[in-house]
């Protein structure tokens, strides 16, 4: 059986893709090409490496041409339909830590949903059905960017809620492990 991954890209693909001006290497597969294609279609930034990094330790499959916002849907979705409770409220407690904490405590605690800190949040959480309920009810593109923003053009945004059983609690937790948070 062959992969998707291991197909090279489409003489379709690969027409389409020129036809909007992508660069992409000689060798592409088609799933690199559906994830380029995607976040060119979509208007998506393109997810870092960390990300992808992360992703990939989760087992999910994906490309180094992924959007952002598919990426992160794709994780949060994968974790709650694999009934992954721990890594998905360590997830979650990840995007509240940095909503929560500076940088430099973000930068020594919390800076990967895979820390202690956010491991020991999560095997605490695992069993509370109301928290693990609440965090299945968010969009994973929704995590970065909690409450609402007022961007430089003066326009507002509204991102992840504050007010959910799940972010409460979280980051009750996390700020109680780490300290007043300044």
């Amino acid at each position: 059986m062959t992969v998707i991954s291991e197909l090279p890209a489409t003489e379709k693909q690969i027409a389409y893709a020129r036809k909007l001006g992508l660069i992409f290497p000689d060798d592409i597969n088609q799933l690199e090409m559906c994830d380029l294609l995607d976040c060119h279609l979509t208007n998506q930034k393109p997810a870092n490496l960390i990300l992808v990094s992360w992703a990939s330790s989760m087992l999910i499959i994906t490309t180094k041409y992924v959007g952002e916002d598919k990426l992160l849907n794709n994780i949060s979705q994968r974790l709650a339909h694999r009934q992954q409770k721990r890594e998905l409220i360590a997830w979650f407690g990840y995007w509240v830590a940095r909503d929560i904490l500076n940088a430099a405590s973000l930068a020594s605690d919390c800076s990967s949903p895979f820390v202690p800190l956010l491991q020991n949040l999560a095997a605490f959480l695992e069993e509370d059905e109301k928290v693990t309920q609440s965090i299945c009810r968010y969009r994973g593109d929704s995590l970065p960017h909690f409450g609402e923003r007022k961007h430089s053009d003066g326009a507002i945004s509204t991102g992840a809620s504050r007010r959910t059983t799940a972010y409460k609690r979280v980051a009750e937790l996390i700020e109680g492990s780490i300290g007043p948070i300044t």
